[in-house]
């Protein structure tokens, strides 16, 4: 279960707990994993995806705060971290590749 700033209980689908968890193992690939504070810096960028999804969708985007009904920017200070846009990214070589394997 995962709160708002007001502890109530917010929408945290498949689509969500995916983000967060690829969140976390592309710091850890990338080696910017903060230890300490990996599930603060997981929801951060959850909230960035959860802003983006409800832009896409025409809805009101809903953040997720931490255990305590803190913001998450107040528990750790983000200040050295830019916010970040995603989006997906084709690789050619990769399709070059599959399609000749296919032929």
């Amino acid at each position: 279960m995962v709160y708002n700033g007001e502890r109530e209980l917010i929408i945290y689908t498949a689509v969500e707990n995916l983000f967060h968890e690829l969140a976390h193992a592309r710091h850890k690939m990338n080696g910017t994993w903060r230890y300490f504070y990996s599930e603060e810096q997981s929801i951060e960028e959850e909230n960035i995806f959860r802003r983006e999804l409800a832009v896409l969708n025409g809805s009101l985007a809903t953040e997720r705060v931490w255990k305590t009904g803190v913001p998450i920017e107040s528990v750790v200070d983000s200040s050295d971290y830019a916010p970040r846009k995603y989006s997906v990214r084709s690789n050619p070589v990769l399709i070059t590749r599959l399609v000749y394997l296919r032929t």
